[in-house]
């Protein structure tokens, strides 16, 4: 194989090992795998070359922004869960129904519809 050959094959490759035995040999076609290497192990172009360590990579992303949204949901449910025990709390103590809207945030309807489950 030509060094053009093999340059161009060096495009095509998605394999590190692969990578390097085409380049095995040649200053040039080394120094050119490494870089392509180093662009691998940048956050921003991992994967160029290498499927599994993009499928790996977008899998952790995915997990990451998984995790992240149920933990928001999860805050959200649980200040929201809070401001309904406080809320009743308040009905317990005879709290105007308008005042605990003000303090807690919810809407009058939660309050009343709280207020008939006591």
């Amino acid at each position: 194989m030509t060094k053009f050959e093999k340059i161009v094959a060096m495009l095509g490759i998605t394999s590190r090992k692969d990578l390097k035995d085409i380049s095995e040999g040649d200053e040039d076609l080394m120094a050119m795998e490494k870089i392509i290497s180093d662009l691998n192990d940048d956050k921003h172009m991992i994967g160029l070359y290498d499927k599994e360590k993009m499928d790996a990579w977008m899998h952790k992303i995915d997990r990451e922004e998984a995790i992240a949204n149920g933990q928001k949901l999860g805050e959200k449910r649980g200040i929201k869960q809070g401001a309904l025990n406080i809320a009743q709390n308040m009905l317990k103590a005879n709290m105007d129904i308008n005042e605990i809207a003000k303090l807690t945030g919810l809407h009058q309807n939660e309050i009343v519809k709280l207020s008939n489950n006591l």
